[in-house]
């Protein structure tokens, strides 16, 4: 199984109930289900139901090398900009061990 499925929680819902929620959806039991997140973003639109939704990967997760492992530590990047974005991504940059320039 290699299936992307999207899933919900509400605001005040822990996230240790996402695996039952996965279980549900595809009809499994709880103990069956592997998977991983792959995206997770807030639903606001609705102020008095704000959610998380969830969007994940059935399966285990796979050994794949991400755009981030590959960086070396002395690798550097340029940054353009100094408003918010810019200063975000120099900052997630030196979080991450890479100098920005």
């Amino acid at each position: 199984m290699n299936d992307l499925i999207s899933v919900e929680l509400r605001l005040f819902e822990d996230e240790s109930l996402l695996k039952r929620r996965v279980a549900k959806k595809i009809g499994a039991k709880e103990k069956e289900v592997e998977f991983h997140v792959v995206k997770k973003a807030i639903d606001a639109r609705n102020k008095n139901d704000i959610k998380f939704l969830y969007n994940v990967r059935l399966g285990k997760r796979e050994a794949a090398v991400t755009e981030y492992e590959r960086i070396k530590s002395e690798d550097s990047a340029i940054v353009v900009g100094a408003g918010p974005a810019g200063l975000f991504a120099a900052l997630y940059l030196a979080r991450h061990g890479i100098k920005p320039i």
